[in-house]
């Protein structure tokens, strides 16, 4: 779901910032343009908006 989400927000020209478990399922993102940040608190120390996308709430904790 967030994958969908950050596409259509990097096609409609916004700065992405994008970080996962597993970077690698970033990949797809990143070449389209998004930025990467090695953690999730980098990215929200980044970036002024956040998106969280998680399957359940054991996965916020990192």
């Amino acid at each position: 779901m967030g994958s969908p989400m950050a596409q259509n927000l990097i096609k409609a020209g916004s700065d992405v910032t994008v970080w996962n478990r597993t970077k690698s399922k970033c990949d797809s993102l990143i070449n389209l343009g998004a930025k990467y940040k090695p953690s999730p608190e980098e990215v929200a120390s980044s970036c002024d908006v956040t998106f969280a996308m998680l399957a359940d709430p054991e996965s916020a904790v990192h």
